[in-house]
């Protein structure tokens, strides 16, 4: 496992960070034994970057973290979950108000069982509350020493920009990171979002990167997806099954075995392959795809490649296009 840091701090995580496995199979089982044995093998195996959030499973999850890292070296883990999803009925039991912050991170210290966490992330900006209230609460928090690092997660090119702005302004240190969906085919970030992330040394945490597990290379069909499984239900995942993914996937997958690469190891390390990028997030149950994900760690593709790569992409955004112009038809 290689490992980099996160935007210009000196923190260092690994290539291949372990997210949180929300999915609850349709049987309503809740498999926390997996995603501790998942979360352990994971570790024995060089990764030390851990990310979940409040809310996931309205607080579960983070349970289920805790108990994964207990008997775990904490010096050697780098923890990381989010705030701001709503946590009860209440009119403060949501966004990033100062009272919120406090209180969701005194609630993931005591669901984790830790006594300091390496990377508190707003979860997604709030428009409701003044971001210099929310800055204010970061500070409070690491100056308590109840976090170690601070980071954002789904903010846009101007969101963020304005809360650098504002902390700058207010003399607070600046996040280290920025988590957002990107992956072969999420890319819009290249535009501004990730430029701005560069100059201002903020490291990129990509979740999803496998899109939803179309990138892994399972489905080459619509007849491949189980009508119980999370690409089968989710209908944010069944809009990705299209024809011009399926090309694109195809396409991409015999550019990654004349390569000597998986689907897998291409996708994630396509990520990899320029800074920002500190980590890519991904979970899975099953201890083959967890190795299968971790050895995209240290690959490194060709500039042939990623011309190849980029021609596939090319083709299949003119795919949509035409898909879209035949829908307004």
């Amino acid at each position: 496992m290689n490992y980099r840091k996160l935007g210009k701090s000196g923190l260092k995580i690994s290539e291949v960070g372990i997210g949180s496995g929300i999915w609850i199979p349709a049987d309503g089982k809740d498999a926390e034994a997996s995603r501790i044995a998942i979360r352990r093998k994971a570790f024995d195996l060089g990764v030390n970057f851990f990310d979940t959030a409040d809310v996931y499973l309205d607080g579960r999850e983070e349970v289920v973290l805790g108990n994964a890292i207990r008997q775990l070296p904490r010096r050697e883990l780098v923890v990381a979950t989010k705030c701001a999803g709503r946590l009860g009925p209440g009119p403060n039991d949501r966004g990033l108000s100062k009272k919120h912050i406090v209180e969701s991170c005194e609630g993931s210290l005591r669901r984790m069982g830790l006594d300091y966490i390496d990377l508190y992330q707003f979860h997604t900006p709030d428009q409701e509350t003044p971001l210099e209230e929310s800055l204010a609460a970061i500070e409070l928090l690491l100056r308590q020493g109840k976090i170690l690092y601070w980071g954002v997660s789904n903010f846009s090119t101007e969101q963020l920009q304005e809360l650098l702005n504002t902390a700058s302004q207010a003399g607070i240190p600046a996040p280290v990171s920025n988590q957002i969906k990107y992956n072969l085919f999420r890319f819009a970030p290249e535009e501004t979002l990730i430029p701005l992330m560069k100059r201002a040394g903020i490291g990129l945490l990509a979740y999803s990167p496998l899109e939803q597990g179309i990138l892994t290379g399972k489905y080459r069909s619509t007849a491949d997806v189980a009508p119980d499984n999370r690409m089968g239900m989710k209908s944010s995942a069944q809009a990705l099954l299209t024809d011009y993914n399926f090309e694109a996937v195809e396409a991409l997958r015999s550019v990654a075995e004349a390569a000597g690469l998986s689907l897998v190891q291409l996708a994630l390390a396509w990520i990899l392959r320029d800074p920002p990028a500190s980590t890519v997030i991904t979970w899975t149950s099953k201890p083959g795809q967890l190795e299968a994900n971790l050895s995209a760690s240290g690959v490194t593709l060709t500039p042939a490649v990623l011309m190849e790569i980029a021609k596939i992409l090319k083709r299949r955004l003119a795919r949509i296009k035409i898909a879209d112009f035949q829908k307004d038809l």
